[in-house]
């Protein structure tokens, strides 16, 4: 099968690829000229931020490394017309030849958007599971043309499909369109509205139905939060406009700020006094960047001039014009108990890494710990850079210990709580408590799949990971007996029709309603029976994250041999489990592509120093070619940085020159100047310090991997520490 075919070309692509067969695939591919058109399906967090990643000089020992020797599998051959060809491994004998033609053809169109045209197509087939796939997808679009009541209908007759939350605010959505007002309170008994115009649409119903109190308190709060078009807000003025007061248009207006939905905060200025259209004109132009900005600020009336939206604004304002001491200023006038916490963060967490940056320790502890969150992601990243700054600059083990308790008691996620339990361990050590500190480094050591813990390991002297348990095979759910699920069923369904890309989503149904290991499993069994290894990994993560690990399926290795690569294989996995989770023919939102997520500007330069000929199509169809390019490129930043496998995985996601960059900023790793641990959390693009602790993470897992039974010895400090004075 394609994916099982190309990690048997990724594993073996070590030994020189001939000239010639390379040239073949490149021409075999170049006669077909329709576009990759595949959505990116990676993890948030994967990808490099930089369009291109420039490509410095390649030495000469980097530029004829080794090359791969694969055979390049040979063009199938024609066959005789009347020879029909074999079914599909996972066909289900529910579709005849004239259904499967017609499907092909139907999600063909569906891919190109062109939805009446699919919907039309796939209604002339006799089997009609396919057809209600694509209204699926179709109704699941934002901005899609159905009606309220095509929505809901199928919301009621499949509630067990994925993106039920996404199909009801398309329902709601659709409600632009008034629906028959029984219907509407038929609808809303069952749920709350989620969208403003649901709230509009239900609070009218109810006071159409004589429930005036209760109505109106759903159209107030439409009315306060919701993002309307000018014609609704014109019929909304129009039919309960008597009902506002001004009180509802303040409230309206600061949260369309807050949303940055400036021309909807023009149309409220007639409902509005002098002092708050002077207010409004400020952060008005201030978020647009307008000319001005001064004169509006200084218009603003005395009592109005702390408002804290007026003070967000200019913060951040400023700090788009470079002015970051003066941007500071004002984020230091306000305390946590200012609305918006959320949107607050993002200016206090860029600040406060820049005061850290240059040597403002207490002011940029001030800045972190006065968040004002209480939960969620955001409140971790808080308490986790607070305490940090508090332990490792301040030297405060005691003050430190309270955030990272806070941030372990608050995340349930095996990275975050091996983060926490790490830190609370090393917050103990400082204080003295030795004990303390070790058994909080065995909570996090359990955890060891994440990078915190195998530091916890490594901090408790173990040089091995615990053994990686077996897994015990199972059927997949395609497997013939297996139970009739309908999500199983389209699966195999879209495998037959050759769109496994659409399969993702199903799956992960599939995976939610796993009562145990062997359900996983199962549903990870059937992602690499179709051929998608990167949805069995997205499964296996899901199972992680509440509490399953499943080692072989979410770090897979084909058994293979593995000769002479121009990086380590173990690293080369890890990079491209990260990139793509092995998917050979992804292609991000960027642009980079392939397994090891390529941009084209960078394969081709790398190419050019290999003497081997580009080709863009080649990126995403011959896994020896793409990965032969991204290996060779990660061994010369790994050259480039002297060794230090951090510095060439962070330059591999951000780019060489940022990395060259932070070096200047807050000091060499390789030197000492910095311990490699502190100089990881100090990059400043959150994705790329991920980046880097997760390829860390993949590459101790697979050295251990490969070793088989044999074993691996632990190095994950010594992998953090390639490069500097004392390795």
């Amino acid at each position: 099968m394609r994916n099982k075919v190309a990690l048997v070309a990724l594993m073996t692509s070590t030994m020189l690829i001939p000239m010639s067969a390379l040239a073949a695939n490149k021409a075999r591919l170049e006669g077909d000229q329709t576009p990759v058109t595949r959505d990116s399906l990676l993890p948030a967090g994967s990808l490099p931020e930089s369009e291109t990643i420039p490509l410095p000089h390649l030495k000469p020992e980097i530029g004829q490394v080794a090359l791969l020797h694969v055979e390049l599998p040979p063009l199938p051959k024609k066959r005789p017309i009347g020879i029909e060809l074999p079914p599909h491994p996972l066909a289900t004998g529910l579709l005849n030849a004239r259904d499967l033609k017609l499907y092909k053809e139907a999600f063909a169109e569906a891919d190109k958007r062109h939805w009446d045209r699919a919907i039309e197509i796939a209604h002339r087939a006799d089997y009609k599971l396919p057809a209600k796939i694509i209204e699926w997808r179709y109704f699941s679009t934002y901005r899609n043309q159905a009606s309220f009541d095509q929505i809901a209908r199928f919301i009621e007759e499949n509630p067990d499909w994925p993106g039920q939350d996404t199909l009801h605010r398309r329902a709601e959505q659709a409600l632009v369109d008034p629906a028959d007002q029984n219907r509407v309170l038929q609808w809303f008994a069952r749920r709350s509205p989620v969208t403003g115009i649901g709230m509009y649409r239900y609070g009218d119903a109810l006071i159409k139905s004589g429930k005036r109190d209760e109505g109106a308190k759903w159209l107030r709060k439409a009315w306060h939060s919701a993002e309307f078009t000018e014609d609704i807000e014109l019929e909304f003025l129009k039919n309960y406009g008597d009902l506002l007061t001004k009180s509802d248009h303040e409230k309206r207006l600061d949260n369309l700020l807050w949303e940055r939905e400036t021309d909807a905060a023009v149309r409220l200025f007639p409902f509005l006094n002098e002092d708050l259209k002077k207010l409004a004109t400020a952060r008005i132009r201030l978020i647009r960047n307008s000319w001005n900005v001064d004169q509006a600020i200084r218009a603003v009336p005395a009592e109005l001039q702390n408002d804290p939206g007026l003070t967000f604004e200019r913060a951040k304002w400023r700090r788009s014009k470079a002015l970051d001491d003066e941007s500071r200023d004002l984020l230091f006038e306000v305390d946590d108990t200012v609305p918006r916490a959320d949107k607050w963060w993002h200016e206090r967490h860029v600040q406060a890494r820049k005061l850290l940056a240059k040597g403002h320790i207490t002011d940029a502890y001030n800045l972190a710990s006065q968040h004002g969150l209480t939960n969620g992601a955001d409140f971790a990243a808080a308490e986790w850079l607070s305490g940090w700054i508090m332990l490792r600059f301040l030297g405060d083990g005691k003050e430190a210990l309270g955030h990272f308790t806070r941030l372990y008691e608050n995340v349930s996620y095996p990275i975050s709580r091996a983060r926490g339990a790490y830190w609370i361990g090393r917050s103990h050590d400082a204080l003295g408590d030795a004990m303390t500190a070790k058994n909080w480094y065995k909570v996090a050591a359990e955890f060891y799949t994440t990078y915190y813990g195998q530091m916890a390991l490594h901090e408790l002297g173990e040089r091995k990971l615990p053994a990686i348990p077996k897994i015990s095979r199972v059927k997949s759910p395609a497997s013939k007996g297996a139970s009739p699920d309908i999500q199983v069923l389209i699966v195999r369904h879209l495998a037959e029709i050759g769109v496994t890309k659409w399969a993702r989503p199903f799956l992960l149904e599939i995976a939610e309603k796993a009562q145990s290991e062997s359900d996983y499993i199962a549903a990870a069994e059937l992602a690499n029976d179709i051929d998608r290894p990167d949805y069995a990994i997205a499964i296996a993560k899901r199972a992680s994250q509440l509490g399953t690990e499943l080692v072989e399926i979410n770090w897979p290795v084909p058994d293979l041999a593995i000769e002479n690569p121009p990086i380590e294989p173990a690293l080369m996995l890890a990079i491209t489990r990260q990139e793509s989770t092995f998917a050979i023919d992804a292609i991000s939102w960027a642009g980079a592509r392939g397994l090891m997520q390529l941009m084209p500007g960078t394969a081709k330069l790398v190419s050019r120093n290999l003497n081997v000929s580009y080709s863009k199509a080649l990126l995403t169809a011959d896994p020896a070619y793409n990965t032969l390019l991204g290996s060779t490129y990660l061994a010369n930043q790994i050259e480039r940085f002297n060794g230090s496998y951090v510095l060439a995985i962070a330059a591999y996601n951000a780019g060489p020159a940022n990395v060259s960059r932070w070096i200047k900023e807050w000091g060499d790793p390789r030197s000492g100047d910095i311990d490699m641990i502190d100089w990881i959390e100090f990059i400043p693009f959150a994705e790329t310090r991920n980046y880097v602790q997760r390829v860390i993470e993949n590459l101790q897992i697979y050295r251990e991997r490969l070793a088989r039974d044999e074993g691996s010895p632990l190095k994950i400090s010594y992998d953090i520490n390639r490069g500097s004075a004392t390795h």
